[in-house]
């Protein structure tokens, strides 16, 4: 289905790029984009662009059947209905787990997520110093505040939420 998806990607890009549509396509299309040309209707128009228009509704919709088969198709789309996990996230966590031994620890997994603590032989005595390891795309550093509010929203947790009595030793995982 991954080459599939490909493929209609690279050939809806292509058409966009070939024929003008009142699509931006000089830069990767985006998910916003694909879903609006799949929403397009027909208009009355040269044949030529009558037919461009209709391929690139055709290959957009295609992509948002595939991308919808792909989730569901995925071993990690469990983790995706948990609050605070997205796509990124559950792809390192299935990745990180999906082979005995990977992950020795969970402080080695923390690590992996970014929101270990810094060892005090590194000198950094404050309590919230964190260990971020090599530079991540898209860190913001707001990992320590979104696994807080992910223990604080698990029903597990309940008890301890109704009246904020989570050990702080938990939420600075």
């Amino acid at each position: 289905m991954t080459i599939e998806r490909t493929a209609k990607f690279n050939a809806l890009t292509a058409l966009l790029r070939s024929v003008d549509l009142a699509i931006d396509a000089r830069k990767p299309l985006t998910d916003p984009q694909i879903t609006e040309i799949s929403h397009w209707r027909t208009r009355d128009e040269a044949l030529a662009a009558a037919t461009a228009r209709a391929e690139a509704i055709r290959l957009a919709k295609r992509i948002t059947i595939l991308d919808t088969e792909l989730l569901e198709a995925s071993p990690a789309a469990a983790l995706l209905d948990e609050k605070g996990i997205g796509p990124v996230i559950a792809a390192v966590v299935y990745t990180a787990w999906s082979h005995l031994g990977r992950v020795r620890s969970e402080a080695a997994f923390a690590a992996l997520a970014g929101v270990a603590h810094v060892y005090a032989s590194r000198r950094l005595l404050s309590s919230d110093a964190r260990n971020d390891g090599p530079p991540r795309i898209g860190w913001n550093g707001t990992g320590p505040r979104q696994v807080s509010g992910v223990l604080r929203s698990h029903p597990q947790n309940a008890p301890h939420t109704a009246d904020d009595t989570i050990p702080t030793t938990v939420l600075q995982i």
